[in-house]
């Protein structure tokens, strides 16, 4: 391991992040991106037998400042097929497709999505994702407060509902195993899918500390409550992130 690609350690149905109630604001209010194709995809791991046989999934980039609240939320389609490894070296993700958006104002750089696209890599499925300033720096430089659209969610999700994410970025690839929008992590009317899965990786100083593939475990769709699956492979190298 070169600091920047983990394979992380195999969990076993570790439970984490639970909260039964507050998170709509910030989630789907804060600072959303707003760019909405849509992705028909097959499952992530097409390998594992559970989530082969939903035959599709719809993910969403989500890449945020766990610790100030802030989302940028990003979701994509037209899959591509390509052999990419998660390696930190990004040249062959120069044939793939990519999403572009504008900067973000008042949205630091480091948390500001630039690019993003997926891909069928073998038996797996790749996404790749560009920040304007650098990727999982997690240096804590920037005070950025959740707006004030939805007052009563704020203070829980401030203090309680979101993760301390100890100053570090975190990016969250979320998605629907079962093309059902109505089952799954489902914060507000807004978010774009049911998410059923979700890829949490965790970095600092542009080095990815964890990198684990977590399961809904709510009995209400805004529940944050998840139970770590496994690791993933992802790396990053400046700008950029794969996984």
């Amino acid at each position: 391991m070169n600091g920047k690609v983990t394979k992380g350690i195999e969990f076993q149905r570790e439970r984490v992040y639970t909260r039964r109630n507050g998170l709509t604001n910030g989630l789907t209010n804060g600072y959303t991106n707003g760019l909405t194709n849509g992705l028909n995809r097959r499952a992530l791991r097409k390998s594992h037998e559970g989530e082969k046989k939903h035959g599709k999934i719809l993910a969403v980039i989500v890449l945020c400042f766990l610790v100030l609240g802030v989302f940028a939320v990003l979701t994509y389609q037209n899959q591509q097929r390509n052999t990419i490894a998660i390696d930190g070296n990004f040249d062959d993700w120069q044939g793939v497709a990519k999403q572009s958006k504008e900067r973000t104002t008042n949205v630091p750089e480091n948390i500001d999505i630039a690019e993003y696209a997926s891909t069928e890599s073998g038996r797996n499925v790749a996404f790749y994702a560009m920040v304007y300033g650098n990727m999982l720096y997690g240096d804590g430089r920037y005070i950025v407060e959740v707006p004030d659209e939805n007052p009563v969610y704020v203070a829980e999700i401030r203090e309680n509902a979101i993760p301390n994410a100890n100053g570090r970025d975190v990016a969250y690839v979320f998605i629907d195993t079962d093309n059902n929008a109505n089952t799954g992590f489902k914060p507000s009317d807004k978010f774009a899918v049911g998410a059923d899965r979700a890829i949490e990786i965790l970095g600092k100083n542009g080095k990815i500390e964890a990198s684990r593939v977590l399961e809904f475990a709510g009995t209400v769709p805004y529940e944050w409550n998840w139970i770590v699956k496994q690791s993933v492979d992802s790396a990053t190298n400046g700008k950029q992130m794969e996984t």
